[in-house]
């Protein structure tokens, strides 16, 4: 089996190998015998870094997948370590570049492998027949430079806005006090008395079958103070649905599920998109209160417990509708919250979201093109 690559009419083709022939998987294995917080080789599972061990199961320049549990979420790792026993190690042969075969990962559905109907998995067979791109080793090495690059490029705006965060947070504590406590003893309104709410719309496997469906936000979509738009999934919305769950400059989205409360300011990013029953849409009818303000104030509330009262927690934690009308917003004035406002979210926080939204989705860009032979050219 081939694939074309490069341009249609170069006549460049890619072999397509299984991956048990390029890559050995190696299991884990229980990391307490050799868990020790002085040792030298970091102990990895499919979240990460879980600990460190006096001894070492693989050598190093290895993609980490999850047996059980994350199963879609690879982790490159250039030392030698000791994966636990929820986690494949794969390890490159010498026919494939490392970080090729890892960025190859990042682009492959492993969820459509999954064995289980509770917690997520994956078996070693299963994984040995997954079909791999395998273009010469000087081209492989010429994409893994280039995504290298651009993941460089995007991490660094990531690391920039975790600055500008930092700083607003900062400066709010500064300006506001505590919101958790009110240190600063400002009116208090209910949230339910400064916006109007609306939960998104239900996703309907049964009804996701006519020709009317457009892009949503999920819980995962949105991030703190800021969205994820990288391929967005679609659903039905009828006529009638548009306006009931269109977004507006402004507009307040809050998980609510997940990390509950987890919020950003929608600004009108994309056209046409909607949101799931997993995000309230709040949309303030008070001229006494911000965006900004309140979404910097979720943020506390969210870390240090000002929202545990409200959260219904049987089994998954979830903001309900109504509880998210009772929780209380301490009220500064309105002339406090825009200085807040022009302080932080001005040109160089703007500047700086776009520069992120670009970097990463130039980084999604090129990882497609790369598996389609679009990237270099032989």
């Amino acid at each position: 089996m081939e694939i074309e690559t490069i341009k249609n009419n170069s006549g460049v083709k890619w072999k397509m190998v299984k991956l048990g022939e390029v890559v050995d998987i190696k299991n884990g294995r229980d990391h307490k015998k050799v868990n020790n917080v002085n040792g030298q080789y970091p102990i990895i599972g499919s979240g990460g870094i879980m600990g460190y061990a006096d001894d070492f199961l693989c050598e190093g320049n290895a993609t980490i997948i999850g047996r059980k549990g994350s199963i879609n979420n690879p982790i490159y790792i250039e030392s030698r370590f000791w994966n636990v026993d929820t986690a494949f190690a794969l390890c490159p042969k010498k026919e494939i570049e490392p970080k090729f075969f890892y960025y190859f990962c990042t682009t492959y559905n492993f969820a459509k492998h999954n064995k289980a109907t509770t917690l997520p998995s994956l078996t070693k067979t299963d994984l040995l027949e997954i079909q791999i791109p395998l273009p010469p080793l000087p081209v492989q090495k010429r994409i893994a430079e280039i995504l290298d690059a651009a993941d460089a490029l995007r991490r660094k705006d990531q690391e920039l806005l975790k600055k500008y965060d930092e700083l607003a947070q900062a400066i709010f504590i500064d300006m506001f006090g505590d919101p958790v406590k009110n240190e600063k003893g400002w009116e208090v309104k209910l949230f339910g008395e400064l916006f109007d709410t609306r939960l998104g719309k239900m996703l309907d496997a049964k009804k996701q079958v006519g020709n009317t469906k457009y892009k949503y936000l999920g819980n995962s979509n949105v991030q703190w103070f800021r969205f994820q738009l990288e391929d967005l999934a679609e659903m039905e919305f009828e006529e009638k649905d548009l306006s009931t769950f269109e977004l507006k400059d402004g507009d307040i989205l809050i998980c609510e599920g997940g990390e509950v409360g987890r919020s950003a300011i929608w600004r009108g990013e994309k056209e046409d998109i909607y949101f799931q029953k997993a995000i309230h849409r709040a949309r303030a009818k008070s001229q006494n209160i911000t965006s900004e303000y309140t979404v910097m104030l979720f943020w506390f509330y969210a870390k240090f417990g000002g929202l545990k009262d409200f959260v219904t927690t049987s089994t998954i934690s979830h903001l309900t509708g109504e509880k998210l009308k009772t929780i209380p917003i301490p009220v500064p004035p309105i002339s406090l919250q825009v200085k807040f406002d022009n302080l932080i979210l001005g040109q160089k926080k703007l500047v700086g979201q776009r520069s992120s939204n670009l970097s990463s989705s130039l980084f999604q860009t090129l990882l497609q093109k790369a598996f389609k032979g679009e990237l270099v050219a032989e």
